[in-house]
């Protein structure tokens, strides 16, 4: 078999695919926290048939780097090539002055944004944390933003403020403004994650001249995306997609 198996290992969860006869074929993501992994990766992977190459972007961590390492070296006889941040790649070129230090799925996720997207554009991902980078028209990463994603936004009041621990908030209302804490906390969240990716998207406009497309991808993208006063388009695989372009520019 010729196929590529392709694993994104962010901090929650684990997306993967394989690819084959030109096509990305994803699976079910599955919880990417260590305690337990194996048992998930029998569950969701010890029916398929080996792969010819295994490519993972992880950035959950050395001991699911090794878990994920010993599974599918024992399972499918491959040594899984993991995915590192690099100068550039074709015409995207990395903005970190020392680009090994750019999150590999953020690295990624700027080369699928170059392979599928018109640009300039700007990618955000929201996770655990919620990143944005900006990829100019030529593939020159501008940079990009860190910020808490949903729930850690959401943990780290009730962490540090005793009256807003409540057990969980729920779903989110209709209105911007919240009639109970749980709603309050969580709309608060919504609003500030909405209003960050647009201040970005007004900020990269008036220092270049610019509309930046805006894609939006990871667990809480949906959450996010009707708040959002600007068009925009979801890619839940384009992390899974730059993964691809990386392989198929390796020697």
């Amino acid at each position: 078999m010729t196929a590529r198996f392709l694993v994104d290992a962010g901090n929650s969860r684990i997306k993967w695919a394989c690819h084959r006869h030109g096509r990305l074929e994803p699976g079910l993501p599955f919880a990417s926290q260590a305690e337990g992994l194996a048992e998930r990766l029998d569950a969701h992977w010890a029916g398929l048939p080996a792969p010819a190459a295994v490519h993972v972007s992880n950035v959950a961590g050395p001991e699911v780097a090794r878990l994920l390492h010993a599974w599918i070296e024992r399972h499918w006889r491959l040594s899984p090539v993991f995915a590192r941040s690099r100068a550039c790649c074709g015409p995207v070129v990395n903005g970190y002055a020392e680009p090994d230090r750019l999150g590999a799925d953020r690295w990624l996720g700027l080369l699928g944004l170059y392979r599928d997207h018109p640009l300039p554009a700007c990618l955000v991902d929201c996770g655990t944390a919620m990143t944005l980078d900006a990829l100019a028209a030529d593939g020159r990463h501008l940079g990009g933003l860190i910020a808490p994603g949903l729930r850690t936004m959401a943990l780290a009041l009730q962490r540090h403020a005793s009256a807003l621990n409540v057990p969980r908030p729920p779903g989110a209302a209709d209105l911007a403004l919240g009639r109970d804490t749980g709603a309050a906390m969580r709309q608060g969240c919504i609003m500030a994650g909405a209003g960050l990716i647009e201040k970005t998207l007004a900020t990269l406009r008036a220092s270049t001249g610019a509309d930046f497309r805006l894609v939006m991808t990871g667990g809480d993208a949906a959450t996010i995306a009707p708040h959002v006063a600007q068009p925009l388009q979801l890619d839940q695989h384009i992390v899974l997609r730059g993964l691809l372009t990386e392989a198929e520019a390796l020697p």
